[in-house]
C-alpha cells in the first residue's frame, strides 16, 4: 500500500478540503499523514470555555480527534504561529517540511490549491512550499492540488457572497469518488468545536459532494487523464 502526507496550514484544512478522500484511502489500506504549519492560533473560539487552555492547544486536541475518525496516522505541527507564514523565509519552512517527509518517505503529496481556495495567505505560502518540497525531492512520485470546480466556487459566491477561487472543469486532472466517505468528514468536522460557526455552515454543502478534486500538479510517473486514483501509474 501507498502513503499520502497532506501539507495543511491550520489544524482543520485536511479535514474541511480533502478529509472525505483521505478517509477513503485510509479505508483502502493506505498511511495517510498530515503536517499542519500552524496549531491556527489566531483563529475564532466559537462557543468553547477555554478553560485556562489556549487556543492553540484546544485546536490541537480537535485536530488529533479528527484525525482518528479520518483515519489518519500521525499528525506533525510545524510550530509557526497562524498569520505569520508571509514574514517567514519560504526555504525555511521548506526545510522543516523536508525532514518530516523524509521520514515518512510519502509516494502522494497533497496541499491547497496555489489560490489557497479562500485566498487566505497562509494557504497559499503552505502550497508554494510543498510544490518547491516535491521539487527537491525526487522519491515522492506525485503532487496534488486540493481543488473546487468553479461551477462550486461560483454558486458560494451567488449564495453567500463568499469569494472562493476554483478552477474551470479542463484543468481537473483527477476525481475521486468519495460519497460512501462524506460521513466520515462530517463526523470529523464536528470534533473541531472552536470553529463550528462553519462546521454548520459547510455541512450541508459537503452532504451534497459526490467527488472531491485534485489537480496533479507534478509527477515522475505516467499518468492518463482523467484520473480516479490519486495512485495511478505508482
Amino acid at each position: 500500500m501507498g502513503k499520502i502526507l497532506f501539507m495543511g496550514a491550520h489544524p482543520d484544512d485536511e479535514t474541511f478540503l480533502p478529509g472525505a478522500t483521505l478517509a477513503k484511502y485510509a479505508d483502502l489500506g493506505h498511511e495517510i499523514y498530515v503536517v499542519s504549519a500552524t496549531r491556527g492560533e489566531a483563529g475564532v473560539w466559537a462557543d468553547v470555555k477555554p478553560n485556562g487552555k489556549s487556543l492553540g492547544e484546544i485546536r490541537e486536541t480537535e485536530h488529533r480527534k479528527a484525525g482518528t475518525i479520518l483515519g489518519i496516522k500521525t499528525i506533525e505541527y510545524l510550530d509557526y504561529i497562524d498569520g505569520t507564514l508571509a514574514n517567514k523565509h519560504v526555504d525555511d519552512l521548506v526545510t522543516k517540511l523536508k525532514e518530516i517527509a523524509e521520514k515518512i518517505n510519502p509516494d502522494v503529496i497533497m496541499t491547497l490549491d496555489l489560490l489557497g481556495i479562500s485566498g487566505h495567505i497562509d494557504h497559499i505560502v503552505v502550497s508554494l512550499v510543498t510544490t518547491k518540497m516535491f521539487q527537491e525531492m525526487a522519491d515522492i512520485k506525485k503532487l496534488y492540488y486540493f481543488v473546487l470546480p468553479e461551477k462550486v466556487t461560483s454558486e458560494i459566491f451567488n449564495t453567500t457572497g463568499r469569494k472562493v477561487w476554483g478552477r474551470p472543469e479542463n484543468e481537473i486532472t483527477t476525481t475521486i469518488n468519495v460519497e460512501r466517505w462524506i460521513s466520515n468528514k462530517v463526523e470529523a468536522a464536528k470534533c473541531h468545536q472552536t470553529q463550528m460557526r462553519d462546521v454548520e455552515r459547510l455541512i450541508p454543502r459537503w452532504l451534497t459532494y459526490k467527488y472531491d478534486c485534485f489537480v496533479l500538479s507534478g509527477s515522475r510517473v505516467e499518468s492518463k487523464f482523467p484520473e480516479e486514483d490519486l495512485f495511478t501509474g505508482i
